[in-house]
């Protein structure tokens, strides 16, 4: 019985929190489709990007989320002083025992407008499908199920106005940001200072967000501000990226700060390719009232690596055991990042 209130009670925690906030990343940096669609073609010409998070295993089967996107700049449109981007993105939340899931599949459209030698200016609009499941009802309990001393699976649930388990809305989104890069040299010890800034709005039509027939919960807008950096010293191979992100979802708010220090192994070869870019970086962000989390991530050529662990200090530290989330990022890109001096079309500007 004991078991089955902590099951009742953790599922309508997932509902509060489905309506108060989007499952989020704590390599931030590294899920760019979840906090801002103007990043789409800013820094790369296609980047593909996955994403992999573990939360709360010690309540029930607790939250996993993947995460997926690619995008591409239109190659052609490079050189001018405005171009355009596409991506596609995917999305997928899974919590509890009952398998509550939210599943999301949208496309950006990004047009990137050169401010000058070494700045860029980006609009985008993310347009897509967000679809909400319960993926085994059979797990979940109810009042009417209880005889007044243990639980009864043979009892009726009582509860009759519910959607076949599932329902799909229609989503929007946008933002704009602001880009920074001495050179498209994004491992250097010389020049690779960049600087990204910007802010975005998820859920523009507020989705309605209830399994029942005639359930009115709207789906919070999610507003996001964020900066990110990489600061770079000349002829030192040792790089400082901080960053911070705030999001704000109806009454639910996050704040991340963070520092990591990168030391760049060797650079690429400017002659050839014997010897790829390679750098590592490390180390904490804080949430805020919330985790401490310990930072990890690798550079190689094209190629970054990211993991995380989020240590939980807060209240909820002795339910959770402290144990609150493990993350992992994959990250591919072509052009113009590590070391590669592919085109000039990142830091040209068009004369008159």
């Amino acid at each position: 019985m004991k078991k089955s209130i902590y099951l009742f009670v953790f599922f309508i925690a997932l509902f509060i929190n489905s309506k108060a906030q989007d499952a989020h990343f704590s390599l931030y940096g590294e899920a760019p489709s979840t906090i801002n669609p103007a990043l789409t073609g800013v820094a790369y010409d296609l980047r593909a990007n996955l994403n992999y998070r573990s939360q709360w295993k010690s309540f029930n089967s607790g939250y996993v989320t993947y995460a997926a996107n690619f995008e591409s700049t239109l190659k052609h449109q490079k050189l001018k002083s405005s171009y355009i981007a596409f991506g596609l993105n995917f999305y997928n939340d899974v919590s509890g025992d009952a398998l509550f899931t939210t599943t999301s599949f949208c496309g950006n459209l990004s047009a990137i407008v050169k401010t000058g030698k070494n700045s860029k200016l980006s609009l985008g609009l993310m347009a897509g499908a967000l679809t909400k499941k319960i993926g085994e009802d059979k797990n979940l309990t109810w009042e009417s199920q209880y005889d007044g001393f243990k639980f009864q699976e043979t009892f009726a649930s009582g509860e009759k106005n519910f959607y076949p388990n599932s329902f799909t809305r229609a989503d929007f989104g946008g933002g704009i940001n602001w880009h920074y890069s001495e050179s498209n040299l994004f491992i250097s010890s010389e020049n690779g200072t960049r600087v990204d800034a910007g802010i975005s709005a998820y859920h523009f039509s507020m989705p309605t967000n209830s399994f029942f027939i005639n359930g009115d919960d709207k789906t919070n807008m999610r507003y996001t501000a964020y900066a990110t950096a990489v600061l770079c010293k000349k002829d030192s191979p040792l790089n400082i990226k901080p960053g911070m992100i705030y999001q704000l979802q109806g009454k639910t708010q996050q704040f991340i700060v963070s520092a990591m220090l990168r030391y760049i192994i060797h650079e690429q070869s400017v002659h050839s390719h014997e010897q790829k870019a390679f750098a590592v970086a490390a180390g904490m962000q804080y949430r805020l009232k919330d985790a401490v989390i310990p930072t990890l991530l690798i550079e190689y050529d094209k190629y970054a690596i990211g993991l995380a662990y989020d240590y939980n200090p807060s209240n909820l530290s002795i339910a959770s055991k402290s144990q609150r989330g493990f993350e992992f990022s994959l990250r591919y890109c072509w052009n113009p990042g590590y070391g590669k001096m592919i085109g000039s079309s990142s830091s040209v500007v068009p004369t008159e």
